[in-house]
């Protein structure tokens, strides 16, 4: 059985937290963060407005109501705290007794949005206590959890955004938000060691417990609606373009309001977040739903021994490659 170990990499001595799991893959695990492309997109010393280019803001404003907002996390452990620099826009992947999962939040004052991820060893390996969305994409994408898949978000949307410049039918039609990376000073890392996982058999990697990727506020008109034919035809046909790399789920995407632009802001991985080895084509919502409906029965009920075995020794598939 695959398993993996967690602890503070300053305190390898400490406590150790292990979780041994049958839906514990390598690539999951291991190869969704790429350093060389956060880098690439570390918040910028003054961040300009989207609509507003002669307007702007000093990275060091941002970084220090960062810091306060996950002072204040840590400190209240309360689902309904007052922040003082921020308005929650979601909390529903949040654990706020443990204090990690993934938090969103709008700066009161700017027009920029802030997905704040954290884990900690314990955190990391109790893979169940974050609500029922997270559990079954841990059960469907290898053992991955929303803080794996935020590592995607940045380099995806560089692909995505390749692809429809490249594309006569897209190119001037879909918007998408600016996205930078940023993880506080000082920020404890952990380690986590992977046994029994992939070829290599052990594996190991360290991230930062806290860091947070920050974007664009997008303004909407409307939503795309499942109600309309018209609708559901556009966003499926642009997802169908993209590929497996964006969710589409139709509350993903709306029109925004100053380009009037068909828009939308999650960019993570979707191939990752639902395990998808080989890319699939979405004829209609129905066959959306049912798709991944079936792929998690299968996943935890139905998948064989052998075939689990296959699965831990192979390299990563293509479709599952950010």
């Amino acid at each position: 059985m695959p398993s993996i170990e967690v602890f503070w990499s300053n305190n390898p001595t400490g406590q150790h937290f292990f979780l041994t799991n049958q839906s514990l893959e390598e690539w999951a695990i291991f190869d969704r963060s790429d350093s060389a492309s956060l880098n690439e997109h570390l918040l910028p010393e003054k961040i300009s407005y989207r609509h507003d280019p002669d307007k702007s803001v000093d990275r060091a404003l941002l970084r220090a109501q960062i810091d306060e907002l996950i002072a204040e996390i840590l400190k209240n452990r309360e689902k309904k705290a007052h922040f003082a620099h921020f308005k929650i826009l979601k909390d529903s992947d949040f654990n706020y007794i443990r204090g990690s999962g993934v938090l969103i939040a709008k700066f009161i004052d700017y027009p920029f949005v802030v997905k704040l991820f954290r884990e900690t060893p314990e955190t990391f390996t109790a893979p169940f206590t974050k609500g029922f969305v997270p559990s079954t994409f841990f059960v469907m994408g290898g053992g991955i959890n929303r803080f794996l898949a935020g590592l995607t978000r940045i380099k995806n949307l560089d692909a995505i955004n390749q692809k429809i410049a490249a594309s006569p039918r897209w190119a001037g039609k879909v918007s998408t938000p600016r996205k930078w990376y940023f993880s506080p000073t000082d920020v404890c890392t952990f380690t986590v060691i992977g046994h029994n996982i992939g070829p290599q058999k052990t594996r190991s990697i360290t991230y930062p417990s806290i860091y947070c990727i920050i974007c664009d506020e997008m303004h909407g008109t409307r939503e795309l609606s499942l109600h309309s034919q018209e609708d559901r035809t556009l966003a499926l046909e642009l997802s169908n373009f993209i590929g497996n790399r964006i969710d589409p789920h139709i509350c993903n995407f709306m029109i925004e309001k100053e380009t009037e632009k068909i828009a939308f802001v999650d960019t993570e991985h979707f191939a990752s977040i639902v395990g998808l080895d080989e890319p699939v084509e979405f004829k209609s919502y129905t066959d959306y739903f049912m798709s991944l409906a079936g792929k998690c029965l299968r996943d935890a009920f139905f998948t064989t021994r052998r075939i689990r075995l296959e699965h831990q020794q192979r390299t990563i598939p293509q479709n599952l490659i950010v």
